[in-house]
């Protein structure tokens, strides 16, 4: 006979208040507005992409670095991280030369260099 597949077994996401489990983040962040009360985006819960519920006042860090062990609360954390310590890559003012591996120095600079340039 032949052999019978594997069950799939899905990913499961589970509150964190009450321990009910969900198969899809979406319906978890949904419980969390309607069973808990939290509004989204409205301050107190909110759901990582790993079904964590996370509030805004923690440290939660899932964002894993693939060059090390370092983990970071949001990707923006984690891009900035990567192209400063493992990357030669850098962004270049246009204005001035000033070179920087951090996307949010780069963009905080132009905005200041461009202020200081006045208008073309």
């Amino acid at each position: 006979s032949e052999p019978h597949p594997s069950p799939v077994v899905p990913t499961m996401f589970v509150c964190e208040l009450c321990g009910k489990t969900f198969t899809q983040n979406w319906i978890l962040k949904k419980h969390y507005s309607t069973s808990h009360g939290y509004a989204n985006g409205g301050g107190g819960v909110k759901v990582c992409k790993c079904g964590k519920a996370v509030s805004s006042s923690s440290k939660h860090v899932c964002h894993d670095c693939p060059y090390c062990a370092l983990k970071f609360p949001n990707k923006l954390s984690l891009r900035d991280h990567v192209l400063s310590q493992h990357t030669q890559t850098s962004k270049k003012c246009e204005i001035c030369g000033a070179s920087f591996t951090s996307h949010q120095m780069y963009t905080k600079h132009m905005i200041e260099c461009r202020v200081k340039e006045g208008p073309s």
